[in-house]
């Protein structure tokens, strides 16, 4: 690792292939989104009566479907499935007349990645990707790694590295920081010092963290979710984001959005 964060006006290409080749912790583009439409998004999600509890995490809700909050059903998969594209769609609808963060980003990676960018398709079925997530006070997350591909075999075809990009349209008043380590642990490793009941790893078994990044209003940052990360608790004002899993495979095939 060179750097622990790389610092960007615009993404290139490069930088991806620098990011997920361990030069970088993370990549940030500040003010990637305008300020007054995070404030305004953030409003109308906050807002929103549809909005969904986590599986395995307590003060937080969502806008949108999760693959990592399936857990071997395929019932579910073929629920999340039948349903991910009303779902982008009823976002968009949410950010109308405005073009949504992850829209965005993925028109932007599309013009930056020679092979381009899309949504992914799975089963012949468009994914979800988009998702809307609220941390509300005193909300956080363990440490833990986001592997999609080692749960759904589907994935396995088109992702090798799995990227995660967060806009933040509200920031907590305090705490919240994006906690990053420069380590990816085996199944067996994670398994061993997994809290009981939690998706993540116990902090205490850990040594410290690389890096911390305490967000502003706008920014997009953009890290390796396979390696260990997490959310410090957050305090008055809930935080509000707007997310995606990235795909790579190789140079020469599309970035793939879901999550």
């Amino acid at each position: 690792m060179k750097d622990p964060i790389r610092d960007c006006l615009r993404l290139t290409q490069a930088d991806l292939l620098a990011l997920i080749g361990g030069e970088y912790l993370a990549l940030r583009i500040r003010n990637f989104y305008n300020h007054d439409l995070c404030a305004l998004l953030a409003t109308r999600i906050t807002a929103f009566d549809g909005l969904r509890p986590f599986r395995y995490a307590t003060h937080m809700a969502r806008f949108g479907l999760s693959l990592g909050e399936i857990v071997g059903s395929e019932e579910e998969l073929d629920a999340y499935l039948k349903t991910a594209s009303d779902e982008v769609a009823g976002f968009r609808q949410l950010c109308a007349p405005f073009l949504s963060p992850i829209d965005m980003l993925r028109l932007v990676l599309d013009e930056a990645w020679t092979a381009g960018a899309n949504i992914a398709t799975i089963r012949q079925r468009k994914a979800f990707t988009g998702v809307a997530r609220i941390v509300q006070e005193g909300g956080s997350t363990p440490p833990h790694q986001d592997r999609l591909v080692a749960r759904h075999v589907d994935l396995s075809a088109f992702v090798a590295e799995q990227l995660a990009a967060n806009v933040y349209l509200q920031t907590s008043s305090s705490g919240g920081e994006l906690e990053l380590w420069d380590l990816q642990l085996s199944a067996a490793e994670y398994q061993a010092i997994r809290e009981p009941g939690k998706a993540g790893v116990t902090a205490h078994s850990l040594r410290p963290r690389d890096l911390s990044i305490a967000p502003d209003t706008g920014d997009l940052i953009i890290f390796r979710s396979t390696s260990l990360h997490a959310i410090q608790q957050a305090g008055g004002r809930s935080r509000v984001t707007c997310s995606s899993f990235i795909g790579y495979n190789s140079v020469e095939k599309p970035l793939v959005f879901y999550c």
